[in-house]
């Protein structure tokens, strides 16, 4: 069966004409109060992938100083083990996945675009663990935020110094950059590209997901756009990236490159 990437639902409702509902005081009312809770999940989740199954770890890096009873402490342990097991057949998925898409191992364009779909959707469940870490928001164990920040002077000591160009200027020499397989999404021949990051304060791999049209061959020459997202984005290790339904998947159709860098 040819394998492709589909729409993710979410966006399909949200671009839909019932999507209009989404658009109002009192579903933008509902959504702002529900920010506090998604913050203090995805707290206790970055939590739980240092911590792995050890409570009085998962509770140190949530900075909580008091005991708890026991009735929670087994729920904790239970939403660790839980937690580190979607984390470990994330982590096996992945494996693959780079084999795959970065390795010697020959694939056919379905059996990666098969496995994309899986790392997604295994990612969106590690990643947006809502009902696993849902019942903590209610203790009072896990501010929204560490509220830890330094202040404003101390702020200004450590940066006034550094020259802009240094932070957001090209590097002296560009980095080589490696180029995926491809994958078959919605209308898109999609891949992946690479390279040792350039900036001094974030030493790492950077990354971009690149959409193109679904016809086009390797070198083909599109007018490109370079869309940036926000920091500390789950990007494409979940089901449903944004900008990716937004603008990449909708702009390679009508003829455009686009990339959009997943950032730290």
């Amino acid at each position: 069966m040819r394998e492709q990437l589909e729409t993710p639902i979410a966006h399909r409702v949200i671009t839909s004409p019932l999507g209009r509902l989404f658009h109002s005081r009192l579903f933008e009312r509902f959504k702002i109060a529900s920010v506090d809770t998604e913050l203090r999940v995805l707290r206790a989740r970055a939590a739980a992938d240092l911590a792995g199954k050890d409570v009085d770890a998962f509770l140190d890096e949530l900075g909580v100083t008091g005991s708890i009873d026991d009735s929670l402490d087994e729920k904790i342990a239970e939403a660790l083990a839980s937690h580190n097991d979607a984390m470990g057949e994330y982590d096996l998925i992945a494996a693959k996945w780079d084999d795959l898409f970065w390795g010697d191992s020959e694939s056919t364009v379905d059996e990666r675009t098969r496995l994309e779909k899986e790392r997604r959707d295994v990612g969106t469940r590690w990643i947006s663990p809502r009902q696993t870490f849902n019942f903590l928001t209610k203790t009072g164990l896990v501010e929204v935020v560490d509220f830890d920040v330094p202040d404003p002077a101390s702020a200004l000591d450590r940066w006034a110094a550094v020259d802009d160009a240094e932070v957001y200027g090209p590097p002296d020499t560009l980095p080589e950059v490696e180029v995926s397989r491809t994958i078959r999404g919605p209308g898109t021949r999609e891949y992946l590209v690479r390279f040792p990051s350039p900036s001094a304060y974030v030493d790492d791999m950077a990354y971009a997901r690149v959409c193109e049209p679904a016809d086009s061959s390797e070198g083909a020459s599109f007018p490109t756009l370079v869309f940036c997202t926000g920091l500390a984005m789950a990007c494409d290790t979940i089901e449903y990236w944004t900008e990716e339904g937004y603008v990449g998947r909708a702009l390679a159709p009508r003829g455009y490159r686009v990339v959009l860098p997943i950032p730290p």
